[in-house]
Order: structure tokens, then sequence, then C-alpha cells
């Protein structure tokens, strides 16, 4: 969605230059031609740049098949995943975690599968300027190395149903 349809509500209205009729002067339909052949130019510049992108973006990936024995890396999405382990620079956390011989239990998006069962501590931490209580929760699912401090609003906003 270009940003003038997400302010506007439709698309912007593109100029076209054809020649539906022939006007009675030269210079019009000499500078319509020249319009019409510079539109046809930069379409095509523009799909030629477009192919060619793609095909060096191409070029990076590759179609990756696991069995079920392999060793895998699980990748946290930056920014969003604070929990695994307190940084003051998120930029420089890791962002895979691993490795894993059988992951934990994941959806096919690569999503894991897994609810909160107990709190196994409490501790406050400085966020800004102020002070802010964190659990140590302990998953189902995961052995109990595998307990990550998050804070509370997060699981009451994720899971609902969780008292504990």
């Amino acid at each position: 969605m270009s940003p003038f349809k997400a302010l506007y509500g439709y698309e912007p209205p593109m100029p076209t230059f054809e020649l539906v009729a022939h006007t009675k002067v030269d210079s019009v339909d000499h500078l319509l031609r020249e319009r019409q052949l510079m539109d046809k130019m930069l379409k095509d510049n523009l799909i030629r740049a477009q192919n060619r992108m793609k095909h060096f973006a191409d070029n990076r990936r590759s179609e990756k098949k696991f069995e079920v024995a392999d060793w895998v890396f699980l990748k946290l999405q930056p920014y969003r995943q604070s929990s695994v382990a307190l940084r003051r620079n998120l930029k420089l956390s890791a962002r895979f975690f691993g490795p894993y011989e059988d992951p934990p239990y994941c959806t096919n998006d690569g999503r894991i599968l897994t609810e909160p069962i107990s709190i196994l501590e409490r501790r406050m931490i400085k966020k800004g300027n102020r002070a802010v209580v964190q659990w140590l929760v302990q998953w189902a699912n995961l052995p109990p190395e595998e307990a990550t401090w998050e804070d509370p609003a997060f699981i009451h906003f994720q899971f609902p149903g969780f008292n504990p």
C-alpha cells in the first residue's frame, strides 16, 4: 500500500498521455508523443530494476529442508523478545538460540507452543527512570534451565487464564 492510498483511501491519479485523437497543433502532438515515449521508457526501466533486485535477492535465498534428528538454531525477533536475556542494547543481543536437536514444540510457522506453569522468582529492575517487576517463568514443555524473565503485563496479556 502506498502512503498516498493510506492517507486518502484511493490510488493516486496516474497521468496518462495516450494519443486518442490527433490535435490540430503539431507542437502539442509532438509533446504528447515525447511524454508517451518517456512514460514507456520509465516503466520499462522500473520493471528491469525490479527484476534485477529480485534476481539478486533470490541468489541469497535457499530452500532448507530439515530431518527429524538435525540440530537447528531458533531465531528470535529482535526488539520484541526481551525475555531470554536482559540487555542494555538490544541491537547487540543474540539473534539465534540453540542449538536444539529436537526444537521445543513448534507450529508450522516456527512459533513455540508453550505456556507458563509457575513463577520461580521475582526481581525488580530499572527500566528508564522507574522500577519494574519481572518474573522468572517456568514454561511447559521446557526444562527449568529454559525459564525466562518476563514482565507480568506481558504474561497477563498473552495468557489471560494464568494465575501465579
